[in-house]
């Protein structure tokens, strides 16, 4: 296998031991010297009693393959067979220390063989901890502490047991600054880590600018660099990285922020350039100390300023000495946001209700005093297909130039929601809203077939009958049958409908659907919101909506849109009514923008000021002037005003309203309200 080198995975190169009964521990040899087909490497593994036993060397050479020796026994304890010829040990001539970092150096090492073949280093520093074994004259040291003095003691040996004189070498590591934020050429970059979790946050110092493309280069001490995956914002404004790689738990990480602004990449960009500390290259101790601070840092507001496909938009404003960023908890995990204005927060699954709590934070640990909560509630991934798009689609019968169905395909991270319906714009108009039986007609139940298997379509959306659909779905959670529910998976889907008209049923194509995707905008409503008038506040129960949910609720009072109320899946919504208005009205959104109105009655709602006027009475006395303010005449049983006693009294309205009163200690009691003739 000449020429060959090993290869690069941890069990390239193993040292195996044998047991009596041919039982295997392998033990991979990590070490590579570069360039070389030299391994090396420590076991901490048990040996096999008793302690003389077996060994095998294994290597996975490129080229070459699969190799491993021949057996050979091993005592534990003995250094080598004692060759008779090796009389005079190896001594070191010099030692020179070469390329001292923060926390690793080089140790270059002349020796004299004497009479071995074959020798290796023991280096030692009982202080510091270091017992190591090398097996070549150019040793690197790695995993120093910065700024320490080290004496080294160097002890050359051979095969037999021979040891040379013991070498003494002394160095001291370079300082170290820990650089969390700065500014290098075109990008502001901020730095956050814990021992084994690093973020990198960069931003072009130019706001007017965006990044085509983006990257940070991490380079642990003593390994070879590598590029986490991260994510541009979809405003291009800033880039994100976050990693918990293995090989970065408690090392000074260089740093190389790559960018694309202008069209062209910045392939070197590890110096500060501005401030105190330009010059200094960008490296950062995982869960490295800060400058400490004592100022706390400032929230001055959070605003939920919209959505973008997989993300709402936050606009964070807040302050700081030194660098303010914002912890937002609530979400599917904690997030910080590091950039003051627009943030596409992502940590979300469809279709949930959140409640973010957002925080100024500093790189010293400073929270701010106060703290804001943003409920939202994210849109569902929902599919209607339809019209000019024949995927997941309304269905064309061959006969007949239009759809006859359109589908219901919502996928919320978890559940996966299908069904039909008949409300859809894009559908010919004699076949809008046409009605198929429900599962109440159990003899023709409509059904959706996944994979070859038919499900029952359980719940009617929105006809009032129960025997009677023009929407109707049914909902898998984790599985479809015994199926696990993956995101990315394709299913082939069906649906069949039996026609409430007795034209028989209907089958759609077979369409395969891709668990997740997106599909056409919604285009069908959510339900009217049922509005029940108290007097003082208007309420109603939450709307509905199939395809992608109801995100909220516009009042509207006189023309003007006056108050937004979330939909935060709560059982029921109110509103105050003002003391006087013409008309109020209630618009149920859903997140594709698409919505549906319902009036509050003026027939029977007057809430300007009535002067109730006594127009007769059966003890023979008028008393006029009784005035009732902001009360909803259709909602007067009950409520007490002052007047005398019995009497028939009318509203201004004359001959709509008769209102029949009884006396109560003074004052007069409605008892119904009557709708004159």
């Amino acid at each position: 296998m000449a020429n060959a080198q090993i290869g690069g995975a941890s069990w390239a190169s193993q040292l195996r031991y044998w047991s009596a009964t041919n039982q295997k521990t392998e033990n991979n040899l990590v070490g590579r010297v570069t360039g070389t087909a030299v391994t090396y490497g420590s076991s901490a593994n048990s040996y096999p009693d008793p302690d003389s036993f077996l060994m095998t060397f294994f290597q996975a050479a490129e080229p070459g393959g699969f190799a491993e020796t021949e057996c050979f026994a091993y005592t534990m304890g003995v250094n080598n067979n004692a060759n008779p010829a090796e009389v005079l040990a190896p001594q070191i001539t010099e030692c020179v220390v070469q390329n001292i970092e923060e926390t690793s150096a080089n140790l270059a090492i002349s020796v004299s063989k004497g009479d071995c073949a074959e020798y290796y280093y023991e280096v030692t520093d009982a202080e510091h901890g270091i017992d190591e074994i090398f097996f070549f004259d150019n040793v690197v040291l790695n995993d120093l502490i910065s700024s320490t003095e080290y004496n080294l003691t160097i002890t050359p040996r051979d095969f037999s047991g021979n040891a040379g004189t013991p070498y003494e070498v002394n160095f001291t590591t370079g300082g170290f600054i820990q650089i969390s934020y700065g500014v290098a050429n075109d990008i502001r970059f901020v730095l956050k880590s814990t021992e084994s979790t690093l973020e990198v946050y960069m931003e072009p110092t130019d706001p007017n600018k965006t990044f085509i493309g983006a990257a940070a280069y991490l380079t642990p001490a003593g390994s070879g660099s590598f590029e986490p995956a991260g994510k541009i914002s979809p405003d291009g404004k800033y880039f994100y990285v976050k990693t918990s790689d293995n090989s970065l738990n408690g090392k000074i990480i260089t740093i190389d922020c790559r960018y694309n602004i202008d069209g062209e990449w910045v392939m070197s960009n590890n110096v500060i350039t501005e401030g105190e500390m330009s010059g200094k290259p960008i490296k950062h101790l995982m869960g490295g100390a800060v400058a400490p601070e004592t100022e706390l840092p400032v929230l001055n507001g959070v605003e939920f300023i919209g959505r973008s496909d997989n993300s709402i938009i936050l606009d964070l404003d807040g302050q700081d000495n030194t660098i303010v960023y914002y912890e937002i908890t609530g979400g599917e995990e904690p997030v910080n946001a590091f950039r003051t204005g627009q943030y596409y927060f992502t940590s979300f699954k469809p279709g949930n209700v959140y409640n973010l709590t957002i925080t100024a934070m500093d790189l010293a640990g400073n929270r701010s005093s106060n703290s804001i909560q943003v409920p939202f509630k994210a849109a569902s991934r929902s599919n209607v297909f339809d019209g000019d798009n024949f995927n997941y689609n309304t269905t064309l019968k061959p006969e007949i130039p239009g759809g006859e169905l359109a589908a219901i395909i919502q996928y919320n991270g978890e559940t996966l929601t299908l069904g039909c319906t008949t409300i859809s714009d894009k559908l010919p108009t004699g076949n809008q809203n046409r009605t198929f039986w429900s599962e109440q007609k159990s003899a023709f139940l409509p059904t959706v077939k996944i994979d070859g298997v038919s499900y029952s379509l359980e719940s009617n959306v929105y006809n009032e009958d129960p025997e009677l659909a023009n929407s109707a779905i049914v909902s898998f959670t984790d599985f479809i049958g015994e199926k696990p529910l993956t995101e990315g998976a394709i299913i082939t889907v069906q649906w069949n409908v039996f026609w409430s008209s007795n034209s028989g049923n209907f089958f759609t194509g077979v369409f395969d659907y891709k668990i997740g995707d997106y599909g056409q905008a919604d285009i069908v409503a959510p339900t009217l919101p049922n509005l029940q008038n108290t007097g003082t506040s208007v309420t109603w129960p939450p709307c509905f909506d199939a395809l992608s949910e109801v995100e909220k609720y516009v009042v509207n009072i006189d023309g003007d849109d006056v108050a937004t109320i979330l939909d935060l899946n709560e059982e029921s919504y109110e509103y105050t009514l003002p003391e006087t208005f013409t008309t109020m009205s209630v618009k149920a959104y859903d997140f594709a923008g698409n919505y549906s109105e319902s009036q509050l009655p003026t027939s029977v709602c007057e809430t300007a000021n009535l002067n109730m006027l006594i127009i007769s009475s059966n003890n023979g006395f008028n008393v006029v002037g009784v005035e009732v303010k902001a009360l909803d005449l259709c909602d007067l049983t009950g409520k007490t005003i002052a007047s005398s006693d019995n009497a028939i009294i009318q509203c201004n309205k004359a001959g709509v309203y008769l209102l029949k009163v009884t006396t109560a200690d003074g004052n007069v009691v409605i008892e119904k309200v009557l709708k004159a003739k």
